[in-house]
């Protein structure tokens, strides 16, 4: 089905809208859709890198509304099949059928992605002796096959409703775990389109928007990017700081330079803007703290620029001077944040040389006594700091706090824990009246599966009977970081090995290691110095940082970590090594210890309801 360059945008809309139901703003509800051909363009050509164009390639495409981005793929990939899964016929059949006509690889199918998975769809309708004698590619190895989805779930209409977007995402990435559901397949990716809000629990931009979603993408990943998106206004840079968001920027503006990516005309992301430094109070004079401009502070600045006009009446004159209080407390407080964070992350350096120099053999405990001493100081230091006025406040610290540890901790952005910020480039600029409706935020990401993931691996080395109840311990941790963040890896561990020391914890996930406070042991210099990892590390040949293993040496503190920055890999091996103990709680007893939340669905105490 060919598409003109431009499209003939207000026939479409005036079909789309045709019914009285579709994409009413009152309800809230439903998706944002692709009307524009040059906007496909883009991003096909932003992909072309990681679509495979010369191999077999089935398509999955769950809500294709009006098929233009569904036809443009197809063009680009020409794909031996292409299953268009669209629930809402009332609405699109009219786009569909002509569409699923216009070539024998299309399959138009009236079900709801919902109640057939993508396993029920793959068994039905990609079975697999025909994959293996469709087509130009007709016996090819599974190996060379690639399976693409296509997705763009709706939002739900209803607040009872919790169908939405990443929760579908979830149970997609609990199909890649399991074994044979892709096993006809060398090579799974998909490309999706949610809305902006629903996309950001997929791929987080902070650590405190770090929930189960992102933690099962990142297990499972080789890639997972944002592609392109609706403007992003940048509520999430206060949760991390300016300096990281502009430092993250500017390694992701380096590799976009170094690898020759081509940014169309127009599709430039648009710079987070700066609230700008105003005039100090004399009275209690702070230094000027860059932050990004908010809603609020934007009415703030509106405010002063209305009341310093000539003709500005008494209230506006009145509101501009509130609104210059205002914006030096937020300046205050946004400074006094920053200094609280910046000096726990000045600690955590010194505790990392602290690591290293216990490793060192030619150091002994009087030679490192006075680091560790200057580590205790600060720590008190911290400790006695007075407490915020405010709640919010606190919570910002500790997120500007686990967002420069999990971007930082090595030194390179590459190796940071969220994928947002090993971005291979920055998302290309969605314009909205590329999109129907115009009011609508989209952001499309990219995601390819990665079977030789430590996960994955991790999950083929366990028993096969064993395996359920391991990634129930899982997915029960990766419940607790959504519900219960901010609680520390300490709380976590004396929930569930109680009788275990930190130090022995430590020991068996020595991953534990990498953000925790370090303190010298008594008996130091009869210790050995023997850097102890995980076996896979450890025959890898790879050097080891003393920073990521267990030192006999040293005492280990978990009680200022959170457990939002633990990484999947360590999240893994608590699991393993939870599994490993001779009397377990039951999956409901363990979700309650670690305080993660359980639908009765999930748990299997599904309660009948009374009718009176």
């Amino acid at each position: 089905m060919k598409l003109p360059q431009t499209l003939p945008k207000n026939s479409m809309i005036k079909e789309l809208t045709s019914s009285g139901k579709f994409r009413t703003r009152a309800n809230k509800a439903w998706r944002a859709d692709i009307l524009s051909k040059s906007l496909c363009d883009d991003i096909l050509q932003r992909l072309s890198p990681y679509l495979r164009r010369n191999g077999p390639v089935d398509i999955i495409d769950l809500w294709p509304g009006a098929g233009v981005w569904s036809s443009e793929v197809n063009n680009f990939l020409r794909p031996r099949q292409h299953i268009l899964v669209e629930p809402d016929t009332k609405e699109f059949q009219d786009f569909l059928k002509p569409l699923a006509k216009s070539k024998s690889c299309y399959k138009y199918l009236e079900v709801n992605p919902w109640v057939h998975g993508i396993a029920d769809l793959i068994s039905k309708y990609l079975p697999k002796k025909q994959i293996q004698s469709n087509g130009e590619h007709a016996g090819t190895s599974k190996e060379s096959d690639t399976l693409l989805i296509l997705v763009n779930p709706p939002l739900t209409t209803s607040r009872k409703q919790h169908f939405l977007p990443a929760r579908w995402w979830s149970r997609f990435i609990e199909d890649c775990m399991n074994f044979s559901t892709f096993n006809n397949y060398g090579r799974l990716q998909a490309v999706a389109s949610f809305p902006r809000r629903e996309a950001r629990s997929v791929i987080p931009h902070a650590i405190p928007d770090r929930r189960r979603p992102a933690i099962l993408t990142e297990a499972v990943a080789s890639h997972a990017f944002e592609i392109a998106a609706t403007h992003d206004p940048g509520t999430w840079s206060p949760l991390i700081g300016w300096d990281l968001t502009v430092d993250s920027a500017a390694h992701v503006a380096r590799k976009t330079k170094e690898n020759n990516v081509i940014i169309p005309t127009g599709r430039e992301p648009i710079p987070i803007p700066v609230t700008p430094e105003v005039e100090y109070d004399p009275r209690r004079p702070c230094p000027y703290a860059p932050r990004a401009q908010t809603e609020q502070s934007r009415s703030w600045l509106a405010d002063m620029e209305a009341g310093n006009t000539t003709n500005a009446d008494a209230l506006m004159k009145k509101r501009a001077k509130q609104a210059l209080y205002k914006l030096r407390y937020d300046n205050r407080a946004t400074y006094d944040a920053y200094q609280r964070a910046e000096r726990v992350i000045s600690i955590d350096q010194l505790v990392r040389r602290l690591s290293r120099d216990a490793a060192n053999p030619n150091l002994d405990f009087k030679a490192l006594k006075p680091l560790d001493d200057k580590i205790e100081e600060l720590k008190t230091a911290v400790a006695n700091e007075p407490v915020f006025a405010e709640e919010k406040n606190v919570r910002i610290v500790l997120s500007l706090i686990d967002s420069n540890r999990c971007a930082r901790y090595s030194g390179n952005f590459d190796r940071a824990l969220l994928a947002w910020d090993r971005r291979p480039f920055e998302p290309l600029l969605i314009d909205h009246e590329e999109l129907f409706p115009s009011d609508g935020e989209l952001a499309m990401f990219y995601f390819e599966a990665d079977i030789n993931s430590s996960l994955m691996k991790g999950l083929k080395e366990v028993d096969p009977m064993q395996r359920d109840e391991l990634l129930r311990i899982f997915d029960a941790f990766c419940f607790s970081i959504g519900t219960r963040g901010l609680a520390t890896v300490g709380e976590l561990l004396s929930s569930i090995f109680a009788d275990q020391s930190i130090n022995d914890i430590v020991k068996a996930v020595p991953s534990l290691a990498t953000f925790a406070s370090k303190r010298l042991k008594s008996d130091f210099d009869n210790l050995p110095k023997t850097l102890h990892t995980k076996p896979s590390r450890q025959q890898s040949g790879e050097p080891l940082d003393p920073v990521e293993c267990f030192q006999e040496n040293l005492d280990y503190d978990l009680s200022d970590v959170r457990v939002r920055s633990l990484s999947v890999s360590t999240l893994w091996d608590l699991a393993v090594e939870y599994q490993k103990r001779p009397s377990r709680l039951d999956t409901v007893e363990l979700n309650r210890a670690v305080g993660s939340s359980l639908t009765s669905f999930r748990s299997g105490h599904m309660v009948e309801k009374q009718l009176h």
